[in-house]
């Protein structure tokens, strides 16, 4: 047996299944259900999934100069190492997850797994002796789940409904069972949860996650906490949706992300000790005032996303940047 599957379920001897996912273009997860006694082979020597389930479209659905017209060839994906982790379910930890990569059939990494773009990013970086240190907030909602012969759109909030009660306490009071679930779900998996509050929308809030050093993890740790809330939600008898624009004429949900970059000493290459900054922050904000309109192919990829970006909506309307201003696409400090 693996010794990282022996010393799980030794300490977890009730798991019967494994999830093994991979995160696609768009930030989804997607992969597997695997019986338990599959581990140790997943672990050791990985498993194949075709190539096109990590370059599917916003819905889910096969690319086709992707996926058909190629014959949907596989692509062969190994486990992270350490990646393996329980899952507490709604009355023990029954299941396990391991976060896979993809690699070509002659070894070298597949280049549209966004983990190894990241990777790939993240080696350029320390080459040059830097070394970005990441934090994100993630916004969802938690609606009412349909019931018997409801749409969808009948199970959201109604359209008279205004929202508000930003940071309202009493908003946490009505999910604090939920909510306090899913802090032990995170706790379970070792994930950098800090905190929650309530948004600006009807029935929307948002998960404070801890910096961190190792970005790479870190966002395989945030597809983690997006599956866990999803769960955890269905559970109580909602549905949460991290949909950028759920509703009209309401804020929607984005991914606040925090970043700065440290020299080998761990000090913050963009701190000058003042406001201005240092000129590699000003170089930094300006190549990503200058890549904002082409790079909205990746954090904007549906027509739904677009939707968000309105006046009076909590989004930026334009690339423009300022100092301790939420109304621009990039704000000092973060």
């Amino acid at each position: 047996m693996h010794p990282d599957a022996e010393t799980l379920l030794a300490e977890y001897p009730d798991i019967k299944m494994v999830e093994a996912f991979i995160t696609d273009c768009n930030g989804a997860a997607r992969g597997k259900w695997l019986p338990i006694e599959k581990l140790s082979a997943l672990l050791s020597a990985g498993i194949k999934l075709p190539k096109s389930a990590i370059a599917q479209d916003a819905w889910g659905r096969d690319v086709p100069s992707v996926a058909l017209d190629n014959g949907d060839i596989d692509g062969w994906c190994q486990a992270i190492p350490g990646s393996l982790k329980p899952v507490l379910g709604s009355h023990s930890v029954d299941q396990a997850q391991v976060v896979l990569t993809m690699f070509k059939d002659n070894g070298s990494p597949l280049l549209s797994d966004p983990r190894q773009v990241l990777a790939h990013v993240t080696q350029a970086l320390e080459t040059k002796g830097f070394y970005p240190r990441v934090a994100i907030e993630l916004e969802f909602n938690l609606f009412d789940r349909q019931t018997a012969g409801q749409s969808l759109r009948d199970a959201l909030p109604a359209p008279h409904q205004t929202g508000g009660n930003l940071y309202g306490l009493t908003a946490l009071d009505e999910h604090q069972a939920l909510l306090e679930a899913l802090r032990h779900y995170f706790d379970t998996q070792d994930l950098p949860y800090e905190g929650v509050l309530k948004e600006a929308a009807p029935a929307q809030y948002e998960i404070n996650v801890a910096y961190s050093d190792d970005a790479l993890t870190y966002c395989d740790q945030i597809v983690r906490m997006q599956r866990g809330i999803r769960a955890v939600a269905t559970r109580f008898g909602a549905q949460a949706s991290f949909m950028p624009k759920p509703m009209e004429h309401q804020a929607g949900n984005g991914m606040h992300m925090h970043c700065s970059l440290l020299d080998n000493s761990g000090s913050n290459l963009f701190d000058s000790g003042d406001a201005a900054g240092t000129p590699l922050l000003r170089e930094a904000v300006a190549g990503c005032l200058q890549m904002m309109s082409d790079t909205h192919l990746i954090f904007a990829p549906s027509y739904n996303a677009y939707r968000r970006f309105q006046p009076g909506n909590h989004a930026p309307t334009q690339p423009n940047w300022g100092f301790d201003n939420r109304t621009t696409a990039l704000r000092i400090p973060a």
